[in-house]
């Protein structure tokens, strides 16, 4: 299915026949504009959970952003890393890389991963953690 822009034709009344009332006779309102509303909306962004957990020695951290109620058209965003808050911030430089890009999803497309370089720690540490953020 492609997207669609709203649609709009007419609708003539024409040719009026009533052989039994001579009175009878069109309005002056004889022509109607219909538009077919394109209903199918583009939804909105958001991540498939709320904490994505990844090991050191994968490399990478995935996350994923889907596309809910709707997938009509074009439609994109900005993400970028932010690094954690507390005792257990994870660093960008230190424990990733930082990482910003923009998604831009297809007609009918409904999920993306975004791809966060981890850097192996020299020791062992607790887990930690840090944010990616969407953004118009």
């Amino acid at each position: 299915t492609q997207w669609e822009q709203d649609e709009t034709f007419f609708v003539i009344l024409s040719n009026l026949r009533c052989p039994d009332d001579p009175k009878c006779a069109l309005a002056p309102q004889s022509v109607a504009t219909v538009t077919i509303i394109n209903d199918d909306v583009p939804g909105y962004l958001t991540f498939t959970k709320d904490e994505f957990g990844a090991e050191t020695k994968s490399g990478f951290a995935r996350v994923v952003v889907q596309r809910k109620n709707g997938c009509s058209g074009v439609v994109g965003c900005q993400y970028t890393t932010k690094d954690g808050t507390g005792n257990r911030a994870a660093f960008a430089g230190t424990d990733y890389e930082a990482t910003e890009g923009k998604l831009e999803f297809a007609h009918e497309e409904m999920e993306k991963e975004i791809l966060i370089k981890l850097i192996p720690a020299e020791k062992h540490e607790k887990n930690e953690f840090f944010y990616v953020e969407l953004t118009d």
